[in-house]
């Protein structure tokens, strides 16, 4: 029984911006009514009953594939109303299509929605273009501030690649001026140029952040304390499910399409002996962060998925998770749990 499933609406996007984790050779595909009704139907068979139901809709761009949310978002209330406590949505976005009917929709369903938004201009129409290498900012921005005044905690979502970590500052700060105060910078983690020269500009970055945010009521993530809580292990294909358009299931967002992930279809159910052969990863020491102060907080010795996806190795700890942690305990100190 799982309490959380992100449901991948469409693998096609309108965007191909530059540190895309999925990659120019996918394949466009979209879920059709009839796997999208499919779907309803696994999730209000498999769902726990006694915990409130969370559901994401990702992409590609989710909003390709409006309709068939909307269809989903309706038939599980439709069905679950009166069995589940609560049915929670979330939604990210590249903000480029939405219109007034998906506005007012979100609106009503009281849908989450996170926009990925880069910060100003020139950062943004560097990176996220349309398929003639047009910048999206005009479009984004304009999109992202309708939201804004309907979601005063609009969260936004920045990558930051290595050839922009001089101008992150600036790009978060432009960001907060704009009205936004929920901002998640996220180090493109596939970026193969970091180094000890790009982490020490990550530093004076956070510095002069804080600088400019001390006494406004705004949250950046880069600024928060770094966790000390011992992590769980994996949970994904247990607490948490990603249904493909064609109703492929795997553990978690990351491995989505990668058939070397794949733990069930949606009309079989879950291969429980593949689940658990990925699962048995997360249980096995990373011999290489013997002795690491953060051993037991870090989704490097959890997430051995990420750490295959980067490295090529399930127990090769992902070398940009083991920096940033260090670099946030000492800027930024710690919470205990």
């Amino acid at each position: 029984m799982a309490v959380g499933y992100m449901i991948w609406l469409t693998t096609a996007c309108n965007l191909k911006c530059k540190y895309c984790y999925e990659g120019t050779a996918k394949v466009n595909c979209y879920l059709s009514k009839d796997y999208a009704a499919k779907i309803v139907d696994y999730i209000v068979q498999d769902c726990d009953k006694t915990k409130n139901l969370q559901i994401s809709f990702h992409g590609g761009e989710p909003f390709l594939n409006y309709k068939i949310m909307e269809f989903i978002s309706l038939e599980l209330e439709n069905q679950l109303h009166s069995v589940v406590n609560d049915i929670s949505y979330q939604v990210t976005t590249n903000a480029t299509i939405l219109n007034e009917e998906i506005i007012e929709f979100l609106k009503d369903h009281k849908i989450e929605v996170t926009c990925s938004l880069d910060g100003t201009k020139e950062t943004h129409d560097s990176i996220r273009v349309f398929e003639e290498n047009k910048g999206s900012y005009d479009i984004a921005m304009k999109n992202s501030l309708k939201l804004l005044a309907l979601y005063p905690d609009l969260r936004v979502r920045m990558t930051v690649r290595s050839t922009e970590v001089e101008n992150l500052s600036k790009n978060i700060i432009y960001l907060v001026e704009k009205g936004f105060n929920l901002i998640v910078p996220v180090l493109d983690f596939y970026d193969k140029n970091w180094n000890e020269e790009k982490f020490e500009i990550i530093k004076e970055e956070i510095k002069k952040v804080k600088i400019y945010v001390r006494n406004k009521d705004v949250t950046i993530s880069l600024l928060e304390p770094l966790s000390i809580k011992k992590k769980s292990l994996c949970q994904g294909g247990i607490q948490t499910i990603n249904i493909y358009p064609n109703g492929d299931i795997y553990p978690c967002t990351l491995a989505a399409g990668d058939k070397e992930f794949l733990i069930g279809n949606i009309e079989q159910g879950i291969n429980y002996k593949k689940l658990e052969e990925i699962l048995s990863y997360s249980q096995k020491e990373n011999k290489e962060c013997r002795g690491c102060v953060f051993y037991n907080f870090c989704n490097s010795t959890r997430c051995k998925i990420i750490n295959k996806l980067v490295t090529g190795d399930y127990n090769s700890p992902n070398s940009l998770e083991c920096n940033m942690n260090h670099l946030l305990y000492e800027e930024n100190g710690y919470l205990c749990y």
